[in-house]
C-alpha cells in the first residue's frame, strides 16, 4: 500500500459495481488491463483510490519504463487513462494527491480523463489539453436511425442491394486490421497478432464484441465494440478500401447501433474525435461532440529531458 496524505493507491483491485456505472470504466477493468500489459509490455494494474478507508475511485496507471525514464503515459488503444472517480465531489482532493503520488513515482505522465470527470482544479503545473470524443446518449440511441444523414441512408440501401451480410465473430479479422493502415502507408500501432491475443481475452471476459461485414463470404469491414455496464466504446475498426463504395461501413455501423439500442446502453462513446474524417463519419450517424481533457506533466530534470525528446519525436 502506498499513501499520499489521506489518499491511498492500492495495488489490489476488487471488481466494484461503481466501475460499471462510470464513463470509461472498461479501461480500468482488470480484464482489460491485464492483457494490455501482456501485449504492450506494460507494468502495473488497476488500483483503488481510497480515502479514510472508503473507495472513491480507481486508477489504471500502468507504466512503460524506458531506461532511465519512468513513464506513465496514455497507452495504445486506451481512450481514458489516469483516475476515474466514483465521488466527483472529491475530484480536486484526489487530483492533488495523484499529482503528489506521480511526482514520487514517475518522471513523466500523460493522462486522459473521462468526459464526466468535472473540474481539473487539483492539477496545478500540468499542461491541460482540450479534446473531443463523439458520443450518442440514451435518447440518441432510442432514436437510432432517425438522425442519419441522407448519404448514410443511401449507402445502407446500396449495401442491402449488394447483399452485404453482418455477422458477429469471436476473432479479430487480422488482414482488415493491417489493411486499414497499410493503404495509408502506415504500420498498425499494434501488430495484428498482439491485438488478436488481446481481443481473444476481452471476448472471453464478455467485454468485447466484434462485428464483421461480408460480401459473398469475404470479410470486408469490421468494428470492435467494448461494452461494460451501460457504456459502449467504438474501440477498433478496419476495412478494405476496395469495398468502401459498397456501403458496408455504413450498414455495419447501423446494425451495431441497432444492437446496442436493444441492450439498453446509456452512452455509446464512438471515440476518434481528433481525426476529422473519422469524426465526420460518426457525426453522419447523429453522434455529437463531447469535450474531455488530457493532461501532461514532466517531473524533475529527467522528466523535462523525456518531454523534450517526446516533442522532437512527435512534434508536440
Amino acid at each position: 500500500m502506498r499513501s499520499s496524505n489521506r489518499i491511498s493507491f492500492s495495488d489490489h483491485f476488487i471488481s466494484d459495481p461503481h466501475l460499471e456505472r462510470s464513463w470509461g470504466g472498461v479501461f480500468y477493468h482488470p480484464a482489460f488491463i491485464e492483457p494490455a500489459c501482456e501485449v504492450l509490455k506494460l507494468e502495473g494494474n488497476t488500483a483503488y483510490v481510497t480515502c479514510d478507508e472508503n473507495q472513491i475511485g480507481a486508477t489504471n496507471l500502468v507504466r512503460r519504463n524506458r531506461f532511465p525514464f519512468r513513464i506513465s503515459s496514455l497507452p495504445l488503444l486506451f481512450q481514458y487513462f489516469g483516475p476515474i472517480l466514483f465521488d466527483l465531489s472529491r475530484n480536486a482532493f484526489v487530483l492533488e494527491a495523484l499529482d503528489e503520488f506521480l511526482s514520487n513515482s514517475c518522471d513523466f505522465a500523460y493522462l486522459s480523463f473521462p468526459p464526466d470527470i468535472g473540474s481539473l482544479d487539483g492539477l496545478t503545473n500540468w499542461k491541460i489539453i482540450p479534446n473531443v470524443t463523439l458520443a450518442l446518449k440514451e435518447d440518441g440511441l432510442k432514436r437510432w436511425g432517425a438522425d442519419f444523414k441522407d448519404d448514410v441512408k443511401n449507402k445502407i440501401r446500396k449495401a442491402t442491394r449488394e447483399k452485404v451480410e453482418i455477422i458477429e465473430s469471436d476473432n479479430l479479422p487480422r488482414e482488415l486490421w493491417k489493411t486499414a493502415y497499410g493503404r495509408r502507408g502506415m504500420q498498425p500501432p499494434i501488430s495484428s497478432v498482439a491485438l488478436s491475443i488481446w481481443c481473444e481475452k476481452l471476448v472471453g471476459a464478455s467485454l468485447l464484441r466484434i462485428f464483421t461485414a461480408r460480401i459473398r463470404g469475404e470479410d470486408i469491414a469490421f468494428r470492435g465494440e467494448l461494452i461494460y455496464g451501460k457504456f459502449a466504446y467504438d474501440w477498433i475498426a478496419g476495412s478494405s478500401p476496395a469495398f468502401h463504395s459498397s456501403g458496408a461501413n455504413q450498414l455495419l455501423m447501423a446494425e451495431i447501433g441497432k444492437e446496442l439500442s436493444a441492450l439498453g446502453i446509456s452512452t455509446w462513446d464512438m471515440v476518434g474525435g481528433e481525426i476529422p474524417s473519422i469524426a465526420d463519419f460518426k457525426r453522419s450517424f447523429g453522434a455529437v461532440d463531447v469535450p474531455y481533457f488530457q493532461a501532461s506533466r514532466a517531473f524533475g530534470i529527467k522528466g523535462k529531458a523525456f518531454e523534450l525528446l517526446r516533442k522532437i519525436r512527435h512534434g508536440r
